[in-house]
């Protein structure tokens, strides 16, 4: 993450527009002699439990993350994931131990937030998300997380617990060998958009994503008013078809 100390000069023409993605994401726009462009980045238009998503912006040309781009994907709201996701913990918490996998940056902090609001729990976190939980906080929010290996969190394993790590580290495999080791149910939990599309190896997933679906880029398509569009990271095949429907130009990297 950049330094939150540091100053950066924006030139003339140049606007940052709150992306609804993780803390700090932003969207370009640039207005010139020649129009208007404006570039997502990742975006998000849901709201979700660090404040709005992303604004629309009316363009000339935009460039648009398209990454859940395939009709296929099509997310809940995530306050609606929030309370799946509390209540299945809800219900398995009670003697048993938890172990959810989510992105270092972004994703584990909002689970975080979830498990401290909805729940007031203060889950077990690896030293890599606990690094970003510590940017958060200097940002003024105020997530509450037990880096693993530190004192507190060794006396924490003793009883019943909930635990976030990295994305691939959670499996249940590793479940279950920490359930052998701690003598008490172990369930493993993937929170990510892909489980729309993929079988994964856990115990239950949900469908939360700080990411866009395919439904939402239409929306932004039509709304934006864009002439031309690029399209970027994967799967925008059906999206390059509806932009051309609404009478839109295809620009190609």
């Amino acid at each position: 993450m950049a330094d939150l100390e540091q100053e950066i000069e924006i030139p003339d023409g140049i606007t940052l527009h709150d992306a609804g993605h993780i803390v700090g994401a932003r969207q370009i726009r640039v207005e010139d002699e020649e129009g208007v462009s404006v570039y997502t980045g990742d975006y998000r238009i849901n709201d979700s439990i660090f404040g709005k998503g992303a604004e629309v912006l009316e363009t000339d040309f935009l460039m648009l993350e398209a990454i859940y781009g395939d009709p296929s994907f099509r997310f809940p709201k995530p306050f609606d994931v929030y309370e799946d996701l509390s209540a299945w913990i809800r219900n398995k918490k009670e003697g048993s131990n938890i172990l959810i996998g989510a992105y270092r940056m972004g994703k584990s902090q909002e689970i975080i937030r979830v498990l401290n609001k909805y729940l007031d729990i203060v889950p077990i976190v690896g030293s890599g998300i606990y690094e970003v939980v510590e940017k958060y906080n200097e940002l003024g929010h105020k997530l509450e997380a037990i880096k693993i290996g530190s004192d507190e969190a060794e006396g924490m394993l003793k009883d019943s617990f909930v635990a976030i790590l990295p994305t691939g580290k959670v499996n249940r495999e590793l479940a279950q060998r920490l359930e052998h080791a701690h003598k008490k149910a172990c369930y493993s939990v993937a929170v990510t958009g892909w489980s729309q599309k993929y079988r994964l190896d856990v115990d239950v997933s949900f469908p939360l994503s700080d990411h866009s679906d395919y439904y939402d880029a239409v929306d932004y398509l039509k709304e934006s008013k864009a002439k031309k569009v690029m399209f970027f990271d994967t799967g925008y095949d059906h999206l390059e078809k509806t932009a051309k429907s609404l009478g839109m130009e295809i620009v190609k990297l």
